[in-house]
């Protein structure tokens, strides 16, 4: 049978990071614009409905298509999607994971110049907007091309702001648009849509100009970072590979990994800064752990996390508090399917309820409170971790995840080994900004350095 809207009724009712609607059940459909639309709510329907080749497109939305020239790996459907991912795995097996020191290296630069600036910056208050943008896109960019940015570089100020505006949602109006292809058309600068492409435009050309820099040490064959690699594989790519020189994929899936790194791990570590100021009892506990491990030292490092398990369940609660990704990235369905008894047709927009899964009462007590036990056992062994996908899941899922763990990991330890954090009188609100994505609003801390 056709799915319509309020097929199941259920007495739960969750208020969606992005919208409110009433959740009639773990599936439903609704009208979102000109989107046929069907929400899943429930975590295992997530995972069977994302693991489906059906379910593995993205619906057109005329400001991603536009910015990115329907190319890249985040906003567009096809093949040629999967021939890029798989390429940008392969590479980061390479030059990130088996020469692991070298990548952790790289971190742990970033994190020294952060730990810098914040002890310039003690027991005062501090505003905090983008902070950790700059750092984690340096930690990246070493191995995308082999080169870093100066933290008071304007131009990757600039790229910041831009990646920002290129994703953010803010108001009616701008959902409205995002929605209703019409309005945004008609109506541009009122919809934010103006905004978001002049934001996107920027960012993929700041690309396209890495790009036709070139590489003038290059040695063919030898590649020692991903825009190498890419060259490599730019010069034998057959007429028919989304490598070939006639299609110009570089800048759009260069961009779509870049706006991963602003717009998801910086605004991820920002919520750790902030949740754990806010509950100074979870980040004692911490504190605790990292100083029994770590001693002396002055950096901690990827080794010391299976002694950590604290800190991963810290991680783990961040991740499923703040459910960055409310939504994840839309899917779409690429022909008639079937689905849990269901005909869903061609063209249907297919949301993953992430932030509903994530707060579910049913699956966490209190789920709207910030409790880092709920991930350990009580031998202190890491549980309940396959109840979130704050990376997605299935087909699509984030390639950057074992890259963005690793980030998470040593900024967010080596900040609370460093410093003891506490709010200020204006305490960060915890109602975050509008968008692809939900990062948090502009917040003020105090950094106060730890004697340890």
């Amino acid at each position: 049978m056709l799915l319509t809207n309020h097929e199941i009724k259920a007495q739960v009712r969750l208020k969606s990071r992005n919208f409110n609607v009433l959740v009639y059940g773990p599936i439903f459909s609704v009208q979102l614009g000109h989107l046929r639309t069907v929400v899943l709510n429930d975590l295992k329907l997530i995972k069977e409905a994302y693991k489906m080749p059906e379910f593995m497109g993205r619906p057109p939305q005329a400001v991603f298509e536009r910015a990115s020239d329907k190319k890249g790996i985040g906003f567009v459907s096809g093949p040629d999607v999967f021939e890029q991912r798989n390429f940008f795995v392969k590479c980061a097996r390479q030059f990130c994971y088996n020469d692991r020191g070298h990548f952790e290296s790289k971190i742990q630069d970033e994190i020294s110049h952060v730990l810098s600036k914040i002890g310039e910056n003690v027991n005062q208050p501090c505003k905090m907007e983008h902070f950790f943008s700059i750092p984690t896109i340096n930690a990246l960019w070493s191995f995308l091309v082999g080169e870093r940015f100066e933290h008071s570089d304007p131009k990757i100020k600039h790229l910041v702001k831009c990646a920002s505006d290129y994703l953010s949602m803010d108001g009616i109006a701008a959902k409205l648009g995002y929605f209703v292809t019409v309005a945004a058309k008609l109506f541009p600068d009122f919809t934010g849509l103006t905004k978001q492409l002049k934001g996107g435009f920027s960012v993929y050309g700041f690309i396209d100009q890495e790009w036709k820099k070139g590489c003038s040490s290059r040695v063919p064959g030898q590649p020692r970072n991903y825009k190498e690699a890419w060259m490599d594989k730019f010069e034998t790519a057959s007429t028919n590979s989304s490598f070939h020189p006639s299609r110009n994929y570089f800048p759009a899936t260069l961009g779509d990994i870049l706006l991963a790194a602003v717009e998801t791990t910086a605004a991820t570590i920002d919520w750790a800064v902030i949740y754990l100021a806010m509950n100074p009892e979870h980040q004692k506990k911490l504190q605790d752990e990292l100083d029994s491990v770590v001693g002396n030292r002055d950096l901690l490092a990827l080794d010391d996390r299976p002694q950590l398990p604290y800190m991963e369940a810290v991680i783990h609660e961040v991740l499923r508090i703040s459910s960055l990704g409310a939504f994840g990235l839309l899917h779409y369905t690429t022909e008639d399917c079937q689905f849990q008894g269901f005909s869903i047709p061609d063209k249907t927009c297919i949301i993953g309820n992430l932030y509903a899964v994530h707060h579910d009462p049913e699956i966490w007590e209190s789920p709207q409170v910030f409790r880092p036990e709920r991930f350990l056992d009580e031998s202190n062994a890491l549980i309940n971790t396959e109840k979130i996908v704050p990376f997605s899941t299935g087909k699509r899922y984030c390639i950057g995840e074992s890259i963005a763990r690793d980030e998470l990991f040593l900024f967010i330890a080596n900040i609370f080994y460093k410093f003891n954090l506490i709010c200020t009188e204006n305490k960060p609100d915890l109602n975050p900004c509008q968008g692809v994505t939900s990062p948090p609003k502009p917040y003020e801390v105090i950094f106060i350095r730890r004697q340890n």
